[in-house]
């Protein structure tokens, strides 16, 4: 990770909690200079982003420009880092990481490259992933119903 990006993965940490006109000044800024450099991303540089990520902050589009931030990542990065932070993420930023996972399966080459990373992740992933999906799948991502049992099928495996 460069020193840059380090210091704007910082900043966005800094200001998360999104209360002041300040942080959320600091957060975009912090933001859009990511966003420049996110094809260089690594796995680590994504967890990070996506360990800053909550539910219900005042100004929740605000860190919902974190989403478009990951994804711009290369999407093999991305869908690593998701799967590792996932058990994390998903118990403060549940609506974040359904809407990123929904994201995904709408996606045809995305969804078949992720169900081959998600085929292979340890049980504490598959109880997240399969809630997520449900999530997803219940706010109309229409692919979401068929990953989850593709995976469920690869899980008995």
């Amino acid at each position: 990770m460069s020193n840059d990006l380090r210091d704007h993965i910082e900043h966005i940490r800094r200001h998360a909690k999104l209360e002041e006109r300040a942080d959320i000044h600091a957060f975009t800024d912090a933001v859009v200079a990511c966003s420049a450099l996110a094809k260089t991303f690594e796995v680590d540089d994504v967890i990070a982003l996506l360990e800053v990520m909550r539910d219900g902050v005042t100004y929740d589009e605000v860190m919902f420009s974190l989403v478009h931030v990951v994804e711009a990542a290369r999407p093999e990065v991305y869908m690593e880092a998701l799967l590792t932070v996932l058990p994390r993420m998903e118990p403060v930023a549940k609506e974040l990481a359904t809407e990123l996972i929904g994201r995904i399966t709408n996606s045809p080459g995305d969804a078949s490259q992720f169900v081959r990373y998600a085929a292979t992740v340890g049980r504490e992933v598959h109880v997240p992933l399969t809630r997520l999906l449900v999530n997803a799948e219940a706010l109309g991502f229409p692919h979401a119903a068929s990953m989850r049992r593709t995976l469920e099928e690869e899980w008995s495996k």
